[in-house]
């Protein structure tokens, strides 16, 4: 799946999960738009808690994974 999200307005993108409590990896791919790498930004949230901030500098896509 990919998503764009307009840089000129707030945008989310929402999933909700019934998950049993366990450890979990959370992978994505991202990229910062080549000419908005600016407002090229977002945060990532795990049960309302923000655990990852991206600050685009690049057009490159980035792999994250990320550890719950």
């Amino acid at each position: 799946m990919v998503v764009e999200l307009d840089g000129n307005q707030n945008n989310v993108m929402k999933q909700s999960l019934s998950l049993d409590p366990s450890y979990y990896i959370l992978c994505f791919k991202w990229a910062g738009r080549t000419d908005n790498l600016a407002t090229s930004g977002m945060s990532v949230y795990w049960n309302n808690k923000k655990i990852f901030e991206v600050t685009a500098s690049d057009n490159k896509v980035h792999e994250q994974v990320l550890p719950i």
